[in-house]
């Protein structure tokens, strides 16, 4: 596989992963986002929180 052969392929392949962006349903990916959240902090050792509410909007 050459360079040309790169191109063409990435191409289409940027045009699908577009389209499943602008085809995402927003309520399934929020809830999506809030379960890796909660998931997240509870899978730590200790007490201290990956993403605490306090600063949602602030740090991530």
């Amino acid at each position: 596989m050459n360079v040309t052969d790169n191109k063409q392929l990435f191409i289409p392949n940027s045009f699908l992963i577009q389209s499943w962006i602008d085809d995402g349903d927003v309520e399934e990916q929020r809830e999506t986002g809030q379960y890796l959240l909660q998931v997240l902090d509870e899978d730590l050792p200790s007490e201290r929180k990956l993403f605490p509410v306090e600063m949602k909007g602030i740090t991530w």
